[in-house]
């Protein structure tokens, strides 16, 4: 097992991109490019700026490796509040939901989701601090942060410059006035941060852990009077490009013969217990799963059939956009979602 680098941490979009209660799904093979104009958000025409608007949007990030590597955690967190008058809040998503799963009869996000948000500093905080202050853009987000949270203080322009500083702190007390939310951090802070103005200054992003990330299977069902699987000596085994979020159903044949179906891609190819079985996904032209030969025992007659549940090496965030009523417009906007992880 060789731990991924960073070139091989990639976002993509799921399957829909809309404001129907379909939007979201499984991982699609549509890469997100960093820096894209409209690469996740799309523009906020007027009639959305006059009336407000609530959008959100489901992303991935996946272990795009030709190789079955993990991530022994994978932490998210908004680099800063945006330069316009919309804010953004992040929260965990499965590999499966729908806006019609995150959402109310009224469209607005179901009051018991845990969501983190971002903001600036109100005051300068200099080293050897302990109290940081931070402005956000509604009186909610102040239930985007918990004591016992990790922050990410931050000064740079943008995760990749080169100048500036970050830091990451737990929070020990939060107190709350107004859009103001004030935490004291268990360990003093290390570097000056500069009060945020137009972009530039110290910024503060609450961190989503989404925990360890690896292609996988969920349980394994099957349908037969004779025929057996060992998946303990003889596990499914992933190639992280081609791990994809479906079910497999196998129909055997007989004589050792079997057919394969998945939910999403369709007809498979056929195979044979007496040999490795491993499907290609019809993009990445790299294994769905493979399934070694040793897998089977007992005997597998006509009829009989097997459902894999598969997972892709993935990991999921919604991001929630509000653009209140009367929103200025703004040129160039942006969103930073920062990833950090730790591969093994």
């Amino acid at each position: 097992m060789t731990a991924p680098t960073e070139n091989e941490l990639k976002f993509f979009h799921c399957e829909e991109r809309s404001a129907l209660a379909t939007n979201g799904g499984r991982i699609s093979t549509t890469e997100i490019i960093s820096g894209a104009i409209n690469n996740v958000w799309p523009h906020v025409l007027r009639a959305q700026r006059e009336n407000g608007d609530t959008l959100f949007r489901k992303v991935a990030l996946k272990i795009h490796q030709d190789g079955n590597g993990s991530l022994a955690s994978a932490e998210f967190v908004i680099d800063g509040p945006t330069l316009g008058g919309d804010r953004i809040v992040m929260f965990g998503a499965t590999p499966t939901d729908t806006q019609a799963d995150i959402v109310d009869g009224n469209g607005a996000r179901l009051s018991s989701i845990r969501f983190f948000c971002a903001g600036g500093l109100v005051n300068a905080v200099t080293a050897g601090a302990s109290i940081i202050t931070f402005a956000v853009k509604d009186a909610g987000d102040a239930d985007g942060i918990e004591v016992g949270d990790d922050i990410r203080l931050t000064d740079k322009l943008t995760p990749s410059s080169l100048s500036g500083n970050v830091e990451y702190h737990t929070v020990a007390t939060k107190s709350v006035s107004g859009l103001n939310i004030t935490v004291t951090t268990v360990d003093p802070v290390a570097n000056d941060y500069a009060a945020f103005s137009a972009g530039s200054g110290g910024k503060v992003g609450v961190v989503y852990s989404a925990g360890q990330v690896a292609a996988s299977n969920g349980t394994i069902t099957r349908s037969s009077a004779a025929g057996t699987f060992d998946d303990g000596s003889y596990p499914l085994t992933f190639n992280n490009m081609g791990a994809d979020e479906h079910e497999i159903s196998i129909l055997h044949a007989g004589s050792g013969n079997f057919t394969a179906t998945s939910d999403r891609f369709g007809t498979l190819a056929a195979g044979m217990i007496g040999a490795n079985y491993a499907p290609l996904h019809p993009t990445w032209s790299k294994p769905l799963v493979t399934i070694e030969p040793g897998f089977w025992g007992g005997t597998w007659a006509n009829g009989d059939t097997l459902t894999i549940p598969l997972h892709a090496a993935a990991t999921f965030i919604w991001e929630q956009r509000d653009v209140p009523a009367g929103c200025a417009p703004l040129s160039n906007n942006k969103v930073i979602l920062v990833n950090r992880s730790e591969g093994i």
